[in-house]
């Protein structure tokens, strides 16, 4: 079931921006393809704000098709783990396996969110 879409969710260019949402019970998964960078990071933080009002007990934002991920994109993520902190709801990072995204999670602190195997998302 795929709630919100921008685009198409495969991009037909990997740096176009795309954002699936999925709810299955009390977990919500945000697949995001693209880039998350100041053009796109605003869309993906009001879809996260959206997802966050259904009050989900775990959010998964998966990265698994992300092409590029700014400054922006690792402060939006920064500030969606705060909110979900606040609000009692785990936050999870999926799908990250490229070792340049691991490194600049690493440098946030993002990192330790980071999930894999059957822990992590399901493709939308």
């Amino acid at each position: 079931m795929v709630n919100k879409t921008s685009r198409t969710w495969l991009p037909e260019d990997e740096y176009a921006f795309a954002v699936a949402v999925r709810r299955r019970d009390a977990v919500t998964t945000v697949h995001v393809a693209g880039e998350i960078d100041s053009f796109t990071g605003g869309d993906l933080e009001a879809v996260i704000h959206e997802q966050l009002a259904h009050r989900p007990i775990r959010l998964i934002v998966d990265l698994s098709r992300v092409a590029v991920l700014g400054s922006t994109g690792l402060a939006l993520l920064t500030r969606a783990k705060n909110v979900c902190r606040e609000r009692g709801v785990e936050l999870a990072l999926a799908g990250s396996s490229r070792m340049d995204l691991v490194r600049q999670l690493k440098i946030t602190g993002l990192e330790r969110l980071l999930v894999t195997g059957s822990a992590g998302a399901s493709q939308p």
